[in-house]
């Protein structure tokens, strides 16, 4: 599905690679947290630093099912870029880690964390951005990402397992929201991404 805001691709990988992926992002909110409130959330399972808990640098990572999510995340960043009109060469990654919900007691379907901004922590990247965010595990279907335009509530988007939601990360913020449970329910990995116009050498290259 693509509108003029954003592209959801469904059924994205196969239940192998889903397996892996959700072996690996527990094994970095076990030991690669961020923080841990409203969800958990890890800190950068790969950046231009290389894989995370690993001594890996550069790709391709010793840890195959990063690569296949790697790559198969580029290419559907890649077409949504070229539907916008920006050169797809132009493409650079940025960051990529994983939240879930935290077990919560509280009664109700479901609750947010905050309004979600790209975190260019140093401030040197002052690039147009484009997020993307993976529904890796998630039992609870009628759980939302709400993209805003200015804090204004554009469009609402089902998160979905194994759904990839794709937007500009600079024109739009967005809302994750996770059900309220008394159990991990529900995962997502965000890869950010940002266009390197004008161009600098990246610090992080994917073929």
């Amino acid at each position: 599905m693509e509108t003029n805001n954003f592209l959801v691709i469904d059924d994205v990988f196969s239940e192998g690679v889903i397996d892996e992926l959700y072996r690996e992002c527990l094994f970095h909110f076990d030991l690669n947290l961020l923080s841990s409130d409203s969800i958990d959330i890890t800190k950068s399972i790969i950046d231009c630093h290389g894989l995370s808990l690993t001594k890996d640098k550069y790709f391709p990572y010793s840890v195959n099912c990063w690569n296949i999510f790697c790559l198969e995340v580029k290419s559907h960043v890649s077409s949504y870029i070229k539907s916008l009109g920006i050169d797809e060469y132009s493409l650079t990654p940025f960051s990529c880690f994983a939240e879930r919900n935290v077990p919560i007691s509280t009664k109700g379907k479901c609750y947010s964390d905050k309004l979600s901004k790209i975190k260019d922590h140093d401030g040197q990247v002052k690039k147009q951005f484009i997020r993307s965010i993976y529904v890796l595990k998630n039992i609870d279907p009628d759980t939302y990402i709400i993209v805003n335009d200015r804090g204004v509530s554009i469009d609402s988007i089902k998160t979905c397992e194994n759904r990839l939601v794709i937007f500009d990360g600079t024109k739009y913020l967005s809302t994750q929201y996770y059900p309220r449970r008394d159990q991990y329910s529900k995962y997502c990995i965000i890869f950010d991404w940002y266009i390197n116009e004008p161009f600098h050498v990246p610090d992080w290259i994917l073929p």
